[in-house]
């Protein structure tokens, strides 16, 4: 009797952890409480969403700020240059534009394999 005591009492350990475990996996991917969604709130409620306590909310709690500071430097730079009365050519070329840089195009390892002259396929099409 003490074999299957002491099986019962491990069975019991090792599912509170998996629980447990479960439970901090959930809170990290965000599959929490959910939120009640925007038909059950009523439509003159403003209050803000309560935050996000999984890794996707803070991220974009994070990326938000980085927006906000983001804005206000560039508030903030484009006073000091109206103030200071630098034209804007000069500003375009040491601050470049406003638009991020493209990414380089995609050279595929497989297109050079497919752009071979036509000698060198065999009659069913296939290159070598």
């Amino acid at each position: 009797m003490d074999v299957i005591e002491q099986y019962s009492a491990g069975h019991l350990d090792m599912l509170a952890r998996i629980k447990n475990l479960q439970a901090r996996v959930d809170q990290i991917v965000g599959r929490g409480t959910p939120i009640a969604a925007d038909k059950d709130r009523p439509k003159g409620a403003t209050e803000e969403l309560p935050e996000d306590p999984s890794m996707m909310g803070r991220l974009g709690k994070v990326e938000k700020q980085v927006l906000s500071m983001e804005r206000k430097l560039d508030f903030l730079v484009n006073i000091y240059i109206q103030r200071m009365g630098i034209p804007q050519a000069e500003t375009d070329a040491y601050f470049g534009s406003k638009e991020p840089d493209p990414a380089p195009p995609y050279h595929s390892p497989v297109d050079h394999l497919e752009k071979r002259p036509v000698h060198l396929q065999n009659p069913a099409g296939v290159t070598w």
